[in-house]
This record gives C-alpha cells, sequence and structure tokens, in this order.
C-alpha cells in the first residue's frame, strides 16, 4: 500500500473515532437530568442525647454530588456526623445530638445539568424540659426559639398525657390556628402536631399549644423566627 493509501486510512480512522465519540457524546446530553427530590427533608424533633437522622430521596443523571449543609456551614461525615449516600438516596445522622446542634439542615444536589435543595429544621428538646402536656395541672414550658428560613416547612410535635384531645388547640401570636391549605394539625399516638408548609416572614412569632380540662390548662410554647428569602442567603 502506497503512503499516500495509508495516510487516507489513518484519516478515515479519525474521522470514524470523532463521528463516534460525537454520538455517544450526543446521547449521553439527551439522556441528562438535573437533581430532583423524590423525597424532601422533614423536619425532626429529638430529645437532648439521642440520636437523629435526616433523609433524602432523589434522581439526577449523571448522579448529583450530594453536600450538606448546617445553616451556611458544611457537614462533613464524621464521628459525630454519619453521612451515607448511595446513587438515589442519602442520610444524615446526628449519633448523639446536644442542645446546640438544633438549627436548619439543607441537603444541596448537584450535577453538570442543573442543583436543587432542600432544607428543615431539627429540634432538641433540652433535659428537663421535655414538652409532655400533663393536662391535671397548670403548667407552662417554653420551647427554645427556633430559626428557619423563607420557603421551609415548620413543625411542632408536642407530646401530652391525659385530657381530652378535643380540648387541644394551637394558637400563634394569640389567634387559634384553624387548619387551611398548607396548614395541618394532627393529633395521634399522644402527640399533637401543627405542620405549615413553605412558611413566610408573616409566620413568625410566638405559637402555644394549649391543653384545658376541668383539672386545669397545660401550655407549651415556642417562639418562631422565619428569614426572608433575601436574608437567608
Amino acid at each position: 500500500m502506497s503512503s499516500e493509501a495509508q495516510e487516507w486510512q489513518q484519516m478515515a480512522r479519525k474521522e470514524k473515532s470523532y463521528v463516534e465519540y460525537a454520538e455517544a457524546s450526543h446521547f449521553s446530553m439527551q439522556n441528562m437530568q438535573a437533581p430532583n427530590f423524590t423525597a424532601s427533608l422533614e423536619p425532626v424533633t429529638v430529645s437532648e442525647g439521642e440520636s437523629a437522622t435526616f433523609k433524602v430521596d432523589f434522581i439526577g443523571q449523571p448522579n448529583p454530588v450530594v453536600k450538606w449543609y448546617r445553616y451556611s456551614f458544611p457537614v462533613k461525615d464524621s464521628k459525630d456526623f454519619k453521612i451515607l449516600t448511595s446513587d438515589t438516596t442519602s442520610t444524615l445522622t446526628i449519633e448523639k445530638t446536644c442542645a446546640d446542634d438544633a438549627g436548619v439542615f439543607t441537603c444541596l444536589l448537584e450535577n453538570i445539568v442543573g442543583a436543587a435543595k432542600s432544607s428543615s429544621n431539627l429540634n432538641v428538646v433540652e433535659a428537663g424540659q421535655e414538652y409532655i402536656m400533663e393536662a391535671s395541672t397548670r403548667t407552662m414550658r417554653t420551647m427554645k426559639e427556633m430559626n428557619i428560613n423563607e420557603g421551609d416547612n415548620i413543625r411542632f410535635d408536642i407530646g401530652f398525657s391525659g385530657g381530652d384531645k378535643s380540648n387541644l388547640e394551637f394558637t400563634h401570636d394569640g389567634r387559634k390556628i384553624e387548619e387551611s391549605s398548607g396548614i395541618a394539625i394532627t393529633v395521634e399516638n399522644e402527640v399533637a402536631s401543627l405542620l405549615i408548609e413553605k412558611a413566610n416572614p408573616s409566620h413568625s412569632g410566638l405559637y402555644e399549644c394549649i391543653m384545658r380540662t376541668e383539672g386545669g390548662e397545660a401550655r407549651c410554647q415556642v417562639n418562631c423566627q422565619v428569614t426572608p428569602a433575601a436574608s437567608a442567603s
């Protein structure tokens, strides 16, 4: 074979390789997908000293990089903070919580197509301040302040013993809270829960859970501050 023929043959092989690479790249680009949560973070409430676990499920192609934050500070896998991540799920577990662990936790997903984040709050009940409402006595226990970002969910879980569940109510700055779109009140297994979805600054203020019976009244309070989106970044 002449040198000219060999040169043309080499050029043809290079051209074939380029076309195959371009076709493969085009196929890969068409199958890429920005990250998205199929199960977002949910609020977690634990007693001091217990473990707390946040969990998310997600999709994305190529597989997204998963990062965890407490407020704006990165959380790394360590003895105290265990992070386990697969192709479609990630968990963050605080092995032994203390009051200082309370706050807003965020999971961030990133790949070359896009990014997504989910945030929620960790509530740590301090030792000696269990939120158990004894309906037979007149008591008041105050939860520490809760700070969340605009767009996050607010959730309070209050345990109680005794009393008529129908006489239990939640208030916001002294006004009774009624269930509506985005606001849910549930009472199950001796726990009363208030969930407010996608909070905004108007949801800031003093929340109370109140139980009234013939034997007395029990109250539990939390002061919640919702940081506007423009200030949270």
